[in-house]
């Protein structure tokens, strides 16, 4: 799946996909609902959630059709995105950061948001990030644990959405009716541009390209998995099946043992 980047507005009921260089918009569909608040995605999976039907749905990227919907774990789900192949969302009722199963949407895992409106959660490959409209507040987390391992000062006073795709990070503010693209690792402000619709942006993230390492004992069995983007990996040459997914061996960069699947 390639990167691929979207926002949301809540006041029009929009869901836009944008140009990653420019950020203009490039595409616009009505949103299944009247609230739209967040929008992301894991490597190949798009989602959305509304803050008024309490629902999470997951959309085809090109079209935006949704074709999964399920019950959010509360009654304001405010933002929705995830990792490489892992899901999030935020509630600004209960307070909580929810870990989800990409495929079912089941909750796996509920902590604490670091302060009391958590209004977007999303990240890169491989790194978690979330955004508080109270606090002022962008926050890297940890994805296994969702402890808060950075804070930094959001870029005006109403940050509602953070996300990103493979090896770039944006949010938007709804005070501003910007979108921001950020530095993953400091979180400093590398970019800014007017947000696609004048009644303001409530969620951005995307898609990732991303492949996933998997390194195999002599028996086949899954030793562990990490992941990196695709334009960091020699070439492949051979392509087998196993367990119904398409992997490719690839002929350089990896032990005989390793085996990667294109994401």
């Amino acid at each position: 799946m390639s990167n691929r980047l979207y926002s949301c507005s809540d006041l029009s009921d929009k869901l836009y996909e944008h140009d990653l260089d420019t950020l203009l918009f490039i595409n616009t569909v009505n949103s299944p609902s009247s609230s739209p608040f967040g929008i992301g995605g894991v490597s190949d999976i798009l989602y959305s959630c509304d803050f008024v039907t309490d629902k999470l749905y997951e959309h085809d990227p090109d079209t935006l059709v949704v074709i999964n919907t399920a019950n959010s774990p509360s009654s304001s789900s405010a933002g929705i995105g995830g990792i490489s192949d892992r899901l999030y969302s935020c509630d600004s009722t209960t307070i909580k950061l929810y870990e989800h199963d990409p495929d079912t949407l089941a909750v796996l895992n509920t902590v604490n948001s670091p302060d009391t409106r958590p209004y977007g959660i999303g990240g890169i490959l491989d790194r978690l990030y979330s955004c508080d409209s109270n606090a002022d507040k962008l926050y890297e987390h940890n994805p296994d644990t969702l402890a808060v391992l950075n804070t930094v000062n959001s870029p005006n006073t109403e940050p509602i959405g953070i996300g990103g795709i493979s090896d770039r990070l944006y949010s938007c503010d709804s005070t501003t009716l910007k979108l921001y693209e950020h530095n993953p690792d400091t979180l400093v402000v590398l970019n800014t541009v007017d947000g696609p619709d004048t009644l303001g942006t409530s969620g951005i993230g995307g898609t990732k390209t991303s492949i996933a390492i998997v390194k195999c004992d002599a028996t086949g069995i899954k030793l562990e998995v990490s992941w990196t983007t695709a334009d960091t990996l020699g070439t492949y040459d051979v392509e087998y099946s196993y367990d119904n997914i398409n992997w490719i061996r690839q002929a350089t960069n990896c032990t005989s043992t390793d085996i990667v699947f294109l994401a």
